[in-house]
């Protein structure tokens, strides 16, 4: 998706409408599949360690 896009793609009634070009222009979507996303990477991480082995609990 094309950042100049943003306002206009997810301001639409299904997603988030009436989106202001400021809040368009933030990282809204993170990967946090990312080491660049920053807490929600290890958050992830430590989830997907933690949450299987407290099954055997």
């Amino acid at each position: 998706m094309n950042p100049a896009n943003l306002a206009r793609t997810c301001g639409q009634p299904s997603c988030h409408p009436g989106m202001p070009e400021k809040i368009a222009k933030a990282k809204i979507h993170r990967d946090v599949n990312e080491k660049k996303s920053g807490a929600p990477f290890y958050v992830q991480k430590i989830l997907l360690w933690v949450l299987p082995r407290s099954y055997f609990f």
